[in-house]
């Protein structure tokens, strides 16, 4: 994690073989972390992450991009929209 990440509260999940950010106090503890991984879109990043076969040595990020209003981006709950979500390659996906 950068200090970028860090001085802005988020840290690193991984969801299947793809990574993304997350409020700190999302993943404090188990309980949190499992509250934050049911959210309804964590189930369409594991199917794009099956879809996208990465290979080994590949890490995937997920783009979410919540709607205006949703409690996540405030910072006043989980997620009760319906996020565009996307992946790209971070790493690994370059060839020499």
């Amino acid at each position: 994690m950068s200090n970028r990440e860090a001085s802005k509260g988020m840290r690193t999940v991984m969801v299947g073989d793809v990574m993304l950010l997350a409020p700190a106090e999302a993943v404090e503890d188990a309980a949190a972390l499992d509250r934050y991984m049911a959210q309804p879109y964590m189930e369409r990043i594991r199917a794009l992450s099956k879809g996208a076969r990465a290979k080994p040595g590949v890490l995937l990020q997920a783009d979410v991009r919540h709607d205006a209003w949703c409690p996540v981006l405030a910072g006043t709950g989980l997620c009760t929209c319906n996020p565009d979500v996307a992946l790209r390659v971070v790493s690994g996906g370059e060839r020499k």
